[in-house]
């Protein structure tokens, strides 16, 4: 089903297009050309359809996102929605971007492996010879397979690909290596594809490039066209909208447009309020993917769990986003995982990047990586059965389980890994993300401190002895923040916070015991204490009891830590409480006989 909205600039007062193309006058009032200012709205058939007709385009679109920003949007913006088993050039095609006018935008949200590169080969094969076209990709390696899908769809050798499209002005760039060269497109009327833009707001804590580029974006308004391609949109709409908002009057801040009710959107024309022109919105069928759930606490157990994947003769991607707990973690797995982590920190780790990217597979039962090294990446592997996501993040999460390619219309199934994060661990994040804050903060400060004079706090302004303190790095760091904050004061009432947020995103319920790596090691060990209760409940053997506990924990493993020496009867109720066994046992007092002196 493919879903497009219309909204016309005022309501009725002449022949103009309403709602499906009929035209009509106000009955009520047909001298009236404005409906915020209609005494009979209130009662207006009109106005009734038209509010109706937007709702139904925001229930249209609740199904392909869960951005309550999107889906406001679509109540005035044109919108396509494609579904699970289509792919993208299948739903637009190459007439629509070129429709699109100098200085306006759209905005395309998919998941990963819905076809974005490939639309974007079909556009640069069909777009008129004058003009320029640049795609911005956020690492070396998607560079190398968007340049290789180009290359295929124009029929040329990928070693040619660079030159070749040169002549026809099409630069495909990081957008790092964009900002050293971006005077060679001063005064140019360019069309840009902003790949994977995400980045923008993801990489604002480690680089200085993403509050570059916006600077240039909002430089160069008026002279490109602007495609922004995204799974992920949800962090770096704000940024997008904030780019594209048209202060048209004062009555209509920025973030009131973002949260109109359909009435609102009914009474007022809110497309003159934004350079967004288009939005395009990919569904995605999830069905494919079966959870499991592992405690981040207990890195043995996983480690266990993946090895048994790989003797099974299948591959496990993971996802650990901090270089040397990866490389202890790696030390657990048998045989060793493949680990990369940036393109460019040597030539060696580069060459296998490399590899990985031209033959989109890894060598091996294991590949770990960070969110530096998996964004864009490409993985074409139907050996890879397991994707473990350890991180904080919901965009690092759909993103790592987006770089193994499955068909759109036939999936295989894949097994994602989720970390059952405890408040210890939330607080944890909390107090590196409010350090993080504090260094950004003091830098925004006072950026000539001697520390501050560098990425990612600062970069010098074209202005001499000027520098440019990293603003979005703040605004990053402290809606990841507040996201943390709001999980550790939910997981204080609610436990597994973290995985009752991610599972929506997937069309799944709430936690749920039984989806746990350890599961049947659980059962066991629960029915082996209630086992060892009621035989203490007849013999009454303290001491059998804490043996009988200990053998049970220990042996199945489902216990958080082992237990040895003698086990205290406190421990013994904390282990039951675990185990979600009712009974608790009491601390019997030991009674003497007291002989009082004559």
């Amino acid at each position: 089903m493919i879903v497009k909205s219309q909204l016309v600039e005022k309501h009725i007062g002449k022949n103009i297009e309403v709602l499906f193309g009929e035209e009509k006058r106000c009955e009520l009032n047909p001298y009236c050309n404005d409906c915020s200012q209609c005494f009979w709205r209130g009662i207006c058939s009109d106005f009734k359809n038209k509010v109706q007709s937007i709702k139904g385009l925001e229930t249209a679109t609740a199904e392909a996102t869960l951005n309550p920003s999107i889906i406001s949007m679509s109540g005035f913006i044109p919108t396509v929605i494609g579904p699970p088993n289509k792919y993208l050039s299948e739903v637009i095609d190459s007439d629509m971007i070129k429709k699109l006018q100098i200085g306006n935008s759209m905005v395309i949200n998919g998941p990963t492996g819905c076809g974005k590169s490939q639309m974007i080969a079909d556009y640069i094969e069909e777009k008129p010879p004058d003009e320029t076209v640049i795609v911005y990709t956020p690492r070396r390696c998607t560079k190398r397979q968007l340049r290789r899908e180009v290359a295929r769809k124009l029929c040329i050798p990928p070693d040619k690909a660079e030159e070749f499209l040169g002549r026809m002005n099409v630069y495909i760039l990081t957008y790092q290596s964009f900002i050293n060269r971006q005077n060679l497109f001063k005064g140019k009327f360019l069309t840009v594809f902003l790949d994977e833009c995400h980045c923008l707001s993801s990489d604002a804590t480690f680089a200085m490039y993403p509050q570059q580029m916006l600077q240039w974006l909002e430089n160069n308004l008026d002279t490109t066209k602007r495609i922004y391609i995204t799974a992920t949109i949800d962090n770096v709409l704000p940024l997008i909208w904030s780019k594209e908002y048209i202060e048209y009057d004062n009555r209509y801040p920025s973030n009131v447009i973002l949260d109109a009710s359909p009435e609102e959107i009914a009474m007022f024309d809110f497309t003159k309020y934004t350079r967004i022109q288009q939005l395009v919105l990919m569904k995605a069928n999830w069905d494919y993917l079966n959870f499991k759930i592992y405690d981040p606490s207990d890195p043995q157990k996983l480690a266990e769990y993946i090895n048994a994947i790989s003797k099974s003769g299948k591959k496990t991607l993971m996802l650990l986003n901090d270089i040397d707990k990866g490389r202890n973690f790696n030390q657990h797995l048998d045989p060793p995982a493949q680990q990369i982590y940036s393109d460019s920190v040597d030539d060696a780790l580069n060459e296998e990047i490399s590899k990985i990217t031209e033959n989109s597979m890894f060598e091996g039962s294991g590949l770990i990586t960070t969110k530096v090294a998996n964004i864009g990446l490409s993985l074409h592997d139907s050996a890879i059965e397991v994707i473990v996501a350890e991180s904080f993040e919901p965009e690092e999460i759909i993103q790592i389980i987006g770089r193994v390619r499955v068909d759109r219309r036939n999936p295989r199934p894949v097994t994602v890994l989720l970390p059952d994060y405890s408040s210890g661990d939330l607080g944890r994040m909390e107090h590196m993300l409010i350090e993080q804050l504090k260094d950004f903060k003091a830098a925004n400060d006072n950026p000539y401190t001697y520390r501050y004079i560098k990425e990612p706090y600062s970069v010098p302004s074209p202005i001499p002895q000027k520098l440019i303190p990293n603003d979005l790095a703040i605004k990053t760091l402290d809606m990841k923040l507040k996201f943390i904050q709001k999980l550790k004061a939910e997981e204080q009432e609610h436990p597994h916070s973290f995985i009752n947020h991610i599972f929506p995103y997937y069309g799944m319920g709430s936690y749920d015991d039984t989806l746990r790596i350890d599961y049947d090691n659980k059962v066991k060990c629960k029915n082996r204490l209630i086992a060892a209760l009621e035989e203490y409940k007849q013999v009454e053997d303290m001491s059998l009891l804490r043996s009988k506990v200990a053998a049970a924990c220990n042996e199945t493993g489902a216990y958080t830590k082992k237990l040895e020496g003698t086990i205290k009867v406190d421990t013994i109720n904390t282990v039951l409480k675990f185990f979600e066994i009712p009974e608790r046992l009491g601390h019997k007092r030991e009674t003497y006989d007291v002989i009082l002196p004559d």
